[in-house]
């Protein structure tokens, strides 16, 4: 780890072994170097993303109310939820910008304070930036390749579209590896933020939250409403003392660390679904939001050793893993 940050705050690259994260970049980068479908450039990615609003334009509300229907698809727990009056959706698609909920700076005596209430305090933060990178892998592969799955739909919208659609999807991974730097630059320092998701208990209704996700267009809506989904959930895995998950957020849940969750947890998340649809016997996809639940919710030393051992290929700790996700199965079923 990085010993120059202040605190805790570093980023999931800091718990992460030097050959993951290469592993990482080179599997995105056999993907957008792909000479038979070369993605485009991180210029044109970043051209495609200013005229994408203007081309949706007056067929905004339509391309909405598309994206709510495949998120209920994809996420049919979170209809439920909503239906039943504990999630309250808002959704917002063509705005170029949304406010922060949360300052980006946490007080090094508030982390004092938590280090002297909880001894596992660093392996909480630990945990917590691993799950923040499952989050965002999963937003980043079911939120994107969403796209695909809605073609004819967004075809009948606009065929223009969808071409225009996948030219951002097939080059977002380039754009963020190539510029991870100034992103994080941008997430750090910056008040808005071009796309944006936040989780939050209602003021009007107490009992229900709220999913409020923006963006400039229909992916990145889509990669926003998927991670409103799983951060939702992982919320559940945080200390039943607020103080203390409160702090863990603070230190953690920053917008900077966004990038790097991104980049690095669509590998991890490819790992671990690989494990659960090829080596767990039994395992159907449909279990995976419960299974990830009950992984969160173990302590956050067994939890870490999980994660350590996956990241490290480390193959006994990942037998453990297995056995574990087995067992989950078995009593799901």
């Amino acid at each position: 780890m990085n010993r120059k940050r202040l605190f805790l705050e570093a980023p999931i690259g800091d718990y992460l072994p030097d050959e993951f994260k290469q592993r990482a970049k080179d599997s995105s980068s056999r993907l957008y170097n792909d000479p038979q479908n070369p993605a485009p450039s991180s210029n044109e990615v970043a051209s495609i993303m200013m005229t994408l609003p203007g081309m949706e334009g007056s067929k905004r509300n339509q391309l909405k109310d598309l994206a709510i229907k495949y998120f209920y698809q994809l996420r049919p727990w979170v209809k439920t939820l909503v239906d039943e009056g504990r999630i309250e959706l808002k959704v917002n698609l063509g705005g170029m910008s949304g406010g922060r909920h949360k300052s980006q700076i946490v007080s090094p005596s508030k982390i004092t304070k938590a280090k002297e209430q909880d001894p596992n305090f660093d392996e909480k933060v630990k945990k917590r930036n691993f799950t923040n990178a499952r989050v965002q892998g999963k937003a980043w592969l079911d939120g994107f390749g969403a796209i695909k799955k809605m073609e004819s739909d967004i075809k009948s919208i606009d065929s223009n579209l969808y071409n225009q659609y996948m030219k951002f999807v097939n080059g977002a991974s380039r754009f963020y590896w190539e510029n991870s730097d100034m992103l994080e630059r941008m997430a750090s320092t910056g008040a808005g933020r071009v796309a944006y998701c936040d989780v939050y208990p209602s003021n009007e209704n107490p009992g229900t939250w709220v999913i409020e996700a923006g963006a400039p267009h229909l992916p990145l809506l889509m990669h926003e409403l998927i991670k409103g989904a799983e951060y939702y959930e992982s919320l559940f895995s945080l200390p039943s003392n607020k103080e203390i998950g409160d702090t863990i957020i603070d230190v953690a849940d920053t917008h900077k660390h966004e990038i790097q969750n991104m980049n690095y947890g669509r590998f991890l998340i490819s790992k671990i679904r690989y494990f659960l649809e090829e080596m767990v016997d039994g395992y159907e996809p449909s279990m995976e939001s419960d299974i990830f639940m009950m992984i969160e919710s173990l302590p956050e030393t067994e939890y870490n050793k999980f994660m350590d051992g996956i990241v490290k290929d480390d193959n006994k700790i990942i037998g453990q893993f297995i056995k574990f996700c087995e067992d989950a199965v078995n009593e799901l079923k």
